[in-house]
């Protein structure tokens, strides 16, 4: 059982007053429309923001509904006065349409080399991934990004960790997903050319590609991956089942 001192500092989050003024009100306000003759009180005249719940208005008249309509219409100013709701213009579009496609579709300008990406890499992803790429980092438990060379050059075999080198198919997946989700806390702050040189430093560090090439929107689209002929797409004509002969299955060149 808690201490009467702990009691004495607990202070509610200032949103669940909130809620509970809101709730109160709106009870008082049923509670008068049950009885017309009752006297108002200190609450009736206050407004209160509806929850996402409160869609509706409350059948029949009386105090009950006044009192949602009031705070629905203050909700609803509230919200125009802030701009909600506004029509989104491709500028905006522009800052969240940053997905990448294997054929290079989405790649910005700039450019990056394994030297410099190996700065950034220290800076803003050993934390988590540890200092040679292994994983488990002393500020996290980032996944291993980086295996020996030899190890990536055959592709990914049973048994092995699945990393970058040696089982991703697209080199440019690298790019998007360094771009959209990294660093952990802060994602989205690396420039275009930090990212394409910590996609070179790891892409060399795995064996993939020299340390002394750039990569850019044209040159990452060119990098062969080891795994990559160890994907196919489920699209093409050969994935799809047999319909004609009624089969529910992929052929068998999907599987060759």
């Amino acid at each position: 059982m808690a201490s009467r001192s702990s009691l004495t500092r607990f202070r509610p989050p200032l949103t669940l007053v909130l809620i509970a003024l809101a709730a109160s009100v709106l009870l008082v306000a049923c509670d008068d429309e049950d009885d017309p003759n009752s006297s108002p009180t200190a609450t009736q005249g206050m407004t209160s923001t509806p929850t996402a719940a409160t869609t509706s208005t409350p059948s029949g008249g009386g105090a009950g509904a006044s009192a949602y309509q009031d705070a629905y219409d203050g909700a609803l100013e509230m919200a125009l006065e802030e701009d909600l709701g506004s029509e989104v213009d491709d500028a905006y579009l522009a800052t969240v349409n940053i997905d990448v496609r294997p054929d290079g579709e989405g790649l910005p300008d700039g450019s990056g080399i394994a030297e410099t990406g190996a700065q950034v890499y220290v800076a803003q992803c050993a934390t988590c991934h540890g200092d040679h790429g292994e994983g488990n980092g002393p500020g996290g438990n980032g996944p291993q990004l980086i295996v020996e060379p030899e190890v990536a050059q055959d592709g990914w075999q049973p048994g092995e960790p699945k990393v970058i080198g040696n089982y991703w198919p697209y080199a440019t997946t690298v790019y998007d997903f360094i771009n959209r989700a990294m660093p952990f806390l802060t994602p989205g702050t690396l420039s275009p050319d930090e990212v394409y040189a910590v996609s070179a430093f790891l892409l060399a560090e795995n064996g993939v590609i020299e340390a002394s090439e750039e990569m850019n929107a044209e040159t990452l689209v060119q990098v062969e991956m080891p795994n990559r002929d160890a994907f196919f797409s489920c699209w093409a004509e050969a994935c799809r089942p047999d319909v004609e002969s009624g089969g529910g299955g992929a052929s068998a060149e999907a599987g060759d």
